[in-house]
């Protein structure tokens, strides 16, 4: 299935009009093929979509749509599988916040790391662990890898942790998911509460790559990552992997 999403108001109805006129109508239907403004957009997905941005750095920015952030996460969560983006040269200091969607580690330089915003004893120790883990195998890795914290992205709550590999440009979001991740009934659950699975599908739309790591396997009425304890060996070498795998 395809949508095509349009930034440009006139675009969109152009693109629905030349859709018309050279397709037929079982293809379109086959395809589900709509074409839309991002307000248009919300609630549709469809597997395959086609962003259209519209602009360069000749054009005079008029249009709302690249200004607002929610509009612009609406426009690039949309795809369950890809997300082609025709795109001009977009040059520099006009369209930033749309330079940075079309290439997430654009931002990179902009991302810190700050203690000050942990959120709970659980992000301190998984930093811990990052750390530690980075810097006993720098020599595998063949860089020095960053770390980041609080990383905002596509409009969603704040990514716990970021990790990128300034040699390769590859980098992936370290998930901390507290108690408060999961469904609340009233015991520790280990189902994702259906708000943070939408979150996590908006995210990967939008192209991160995401590790997860939930507290029932560090956290059990003591940090286990202060013991042997089996759960959190096996946890601990299931990130490593995944790690290496993002980031090598």
């Amino acid at each position: 299935t395809i949508g095509v999403v349009s930034l440009m108001t006139e675009q969109a109805r152009l693109i629905k009009e030349m859709i018309q006129e050279l397709l037929t109508d079982t293809l379109i239907e086959k395809l589900q093929l709509e074409v839309w403004t991002p307000s248009e957009a919300q609630g549709n997905e469809r597997d395959i979509i086609i962003l259209s941005v519209g602009l360069d750095q000749n054009s005079n920015g008029q249009g709302g749509y690249h200004n607002d952030d929610n509009m612009l996460n609406v426009a690039t969560s949309r795809a369950k599988l890809f997300c082609f983006v025709v795109y001009a040269d977009l040059g520099t200091g006009k369209y930033e916040k749309l330079r940075n969607l079309i290439a997430l580690t654009a931002e990179a330089h902009k991302w810190t790391f700050d203690p000050i915003k942990y959120e709970s004893e659980f992000e301190v120790k998984v930093y811990e662990f990052l750390k530690n883990h980075f810097q006993t195998n720098q020599a595998f890795l063949g860089t020095k890898i960053e770390i980041y914290n609080q990383v905002q992205a596509c409009g969603q709550k704040r990514l716990d942790f970021v990790c990128y590999n300034p040699q390769n440009e590859k980098f992936v979001a370290v998930e901390v998911d507290g108690a408060y991740h999961f469904e609340e009934n009233g015991r520790f659950s280990t189902n994702y509460s259906d708000k943070h699975k939408e979150r996590m599908a908006v995210l990967t739309r939008a192209g991160w790559l995401i590790i997860n790591t939930p507290y029932y396997r560090w956290y059990n009425w003591g940090w286990l990552c202060d013991t042997n304890a089996d759960i959190f060996k096996e946890e601990r070498e299931r990130l490593i992997k995944e790690l290496e795998n993002y980031l090598k």
